[in-house]
């Protein structure tokens, strides 16, 4: 017998051959692996609170051949999963290719605290190890806020805002960003509540989705970087400034014809504030109030280190006038102070010691557990009791008669072992299908929408919150285009519950429920087209934000109600009344409720206001908490009168204090609010 030649080799050299193969095929494998690197970073310097968290993943392929497979991304508080994003599919060549994507903002509880992205790439070629990276985001209870630079290169300042000799001076670099870190500003003991981020991008990473600046609260340009944009680039910043973010143009030069257009479309509202009754606001620089938002417009240089460039910045930030006055006399601003019981002390009869809180962490303009009660269904109905008594009759009849005197016909009655079980399931089949459609498969959706416009009807912004109630339990897929779809329930994302009292924090426990999966899971483009998969649970009520950045396409079946507003917003009493009962749409219901916010007499008023109906007065109190900021309530209102839009589960954004406006309730279905607001620019 003829034995192969490897088995005639000893012990100890098959050994070390089988050994070398080994090492061989390892050193390949992490070869191939090496190949691969992935990278994330945040989109802005600095993560804003309650607006979602802005990400750039980039995967570098360093090898010839093809690969192919999609990037995943795991988000962990530490241990416990908050999230998942999954890319598009996409194929390399010895190249690399970025993804931009959002997730919501999540919670620390303190600065150690960590946020760990899992990264891998899915490919059915092989599989690729996943890689641990971090990316620093600060805890819940502080305040941060970010404005960004567009500059050609990262370590320019914006043209006209430094003469040629101040620029080659580091220290004037940075000028120009000093007043907007009112950091600098609060007091010793108020310093750690807020925080203002700088951060410069270069023209080609501004991004092309309006929903993309929602990290942002302001915006500082020149007219050289405003030439270079793409128009998608234009059109974002437009839509985002109408939705009420804060852009700064200096222009001491020519505009293309796009961009001039773009300048003209934002100034058509004419002068906001007459900000140039101060004799120190910048010589050149105007002021308009487009929308919800602020757009200042500068065509002379300005010196960055000047007290007019102070006040433009301070006026992008939206400080308000009794802040300001603080900052212009050259006091530190102290924050309003809470004072709370330690409930440390178990001897409840004498708590103390009585401390003062930060009141700048996102604080909720709603209570989730409230609005969850009101938004509930108020009866599940099931299958009508005549439906399924007219389906019995039917299946009786074909039984019956039809199997007697049909199969008699035709002398086929020893066919009824056969037709007896069809129809017998048949029906059995269409009573658990009229069942489920009635009351087993359709969830349950109820929302209330606020819809922003301007006096001339023009959406600005919609922002709907919707309460859904499962049937079955399941995942649940959502095909999502240009919306920002995030959770109120904080709880449903895994966040634990936190407390005005770090002492009480306690974690959050979950329940014993069916596993399915990421509390919430993003696939595809966020947030320009992608897909949510929700996990309904049976009889269990999820609560949701969905921001649109204009009209939302899930209200076109409400007409929106159109009357000349101009005229209601010095009306009287009696004259909204009287507005209110010819307000025309194209199936306006009859039931609706006025409320004129930034005048004497603003009370909500209607034809049959609902004091005996305990729910929509409840929802009449809801709305007037999530337009309108409560000046007794501590809070980052007690700075800054307004937000940009952040989309964020607090929905601080929706308050609106330096603006008037009217609100518009109808109910336009059971379960159904439409909410129109109003906005009217400043007066001069």
């Amino acid at each position: 017998m003829r034995h192969h030649p490897f088995h005639r080799l000893s012990k100890g050299l098959r050994g070390l051959l089988i050994l070398g193969l080994w090492w061989l095929g390892v050193s390949a494998g992490q070869a191939q692996d090496s190949a691969l690197k992935l990278s994330l970073r945040r989109e802005w310097e600095g993560a804003r609170s309650s607006a979602p968290l802005g990400l750039r993943a980039t995967v570098r392929w360093q090898d010839s051949q093809l690969l192919e497979g999609r990037l995943r991304v795991g988000v962990y508080r530490e241990s416990t999963p908050i999230g998942l994003w999954t890319g598009p599919e996409t194929a390399l060549v010895d190249g690399e290719q970025s993804f931009s994507f959002m997730i919501p903002r999540p919670i620390l509880e303190y600065d150690s605290q960590k946020l760990v992205f899992n990264t891998e790439f899915l490919s059915s070629q092989r599989t690729i190890p996943s890689e641990e990276l971090d990316v620093a985001v600060a805890e819940y209870s502080r305040r941060d806020m970010v404005v960004a630079a567009v500059v050609r290169q990262p370590g320019d300042i914006p043209t006209g805002l430094a003469s040629s000799d101040e620029s080659l001076d580091h220290s004037a670099r940075t000028a120009y960003e000093q007043p907007f870190l009112l950091q600098q500003r609060l007091s010793e003991r108020d310093v750690a509540a807020l925080y203002v981020h700088m951060t410069r991008v270069v023209p080609v990473d501004l991004p092309t989705d309006p929903l993309r600046y929602l990290g942002l609260d302001g915006l500082v340009l020149a007219h050289d970087v405003l030439n270079l944009l793409k128009d998608a680039q234009r059109e974002a910043l437009r839509t985002w400034v109408l939705a009420g973010g804060n852009l700064v143009l200096i222009q001491t030069g020519p505009l293309e014809a796009t961009a001039d257009r773009f300048v003209r479309d934002l100034s058509q509202n004419g002068d906001s504030f007459m900000q140039r009754r101060d004799p120190l606001w910048p010589a050149g620089m105007t002021q308009y109030s487009p929308g919800l938002g602020q757009f200042f417009h500068g065509t002379q240089a300005i010196d960055g280190k000047s007290r007019g460039w102070q006040k433009v910045a301070w006026a992008l930030l939206r400080v308000q006038d009794k802040t300001l006055r603080s900052l212009n006399a050259g006091k530190d601003v102290e924050l309003p102070r809470v004072t709370q019981n330690d409930y440390r002390w178990r001897n409840f009869d004498d708590i103390k010691p009585v401390r003062d809180s930060q009141p700048l962490g996102p604080q909720s303009r709603i209570q989730v557990e409230d609005l969850t009660y009101l938004l509930l269904p108020r009866e599940i109905r099931g299958m009508p009791l005549g439906l399924a008594a007219a389906v019995l009759a039917g299946c009786l009849f074909c039984i019956g008669p039809g199997d007697y005197f049909l199969l008699g016909l035709i002398k086929r009655r020893r066919w009824t072992w056969v037709f007896f079980p069809l129809v017998t399931l048949g029906f059995t089949g269409w009573m658990a299908q009229l069942a489920a459609e009635h009351n087993g498969r359709n969830d349950s959706r109820t929302w209330i929408s606020i819809v922003d416009i301007t006096p001339e009807n023009e959406v600005l912004r919609t922002s709907r919150i919707e309460l859904n109630y499962g049937a079955t339990t399941r995942l649940t897929p959502h095909s999502v285009q240009g919306q920002w779809w995030t959770d109120l329930r904080q709880d449903d994302l895994g966040w634990k519950s936190v407390s005005a009292d770090p002492y009480r924090a306690a974690a959050y426990d979950e329940p014993s429920r069916p596993d399915l999966g990421p509390r919430m899971s993003y696939e595809g483009g966020v947030p320009t087209s992608y897909t949510v998969h929700e996990p309904v649970r049976q009889w269990t009520p999820r609560l949701q934000r969905i921001t649109t950045l204009g009209a939302d396409p899930a209200l076109s079946g409400y007409p929106l109600p159109r009357m000349d507003w101009n005229a209601l917003r010095q009306a009287k009493v009696k004259e909204l009344a009287e507005g209110l009962s010819t307000i025309a749409g194209d199936s306006a219901p009859p039931r609706k409720w006025l409320f004129r916010r930034g005048s004497v007499d603003s009370q909500w008023m209607g034809e049959d206001l609902p004091t005996s109906d305990a729910r929509l007065v409840g929802i009449l109190e809801i709305i007037h908490r999530l337009t309108i900021p409560d000046l007794s309530t501590p809070g980052i209102h007690s700075i800054l009168s307004e937000l940009a839009p952040t989309g964020g589960p607090d929905c601080e954004d929706l308050c609106l204090r330096s603006r008037h406006s009217l609100l518009l309730l109808q109910e336009v279905e059971p379960g159904r609010y439409l909410v129109t607001r109003v906005v009217y620019p400043p007066s001069p």
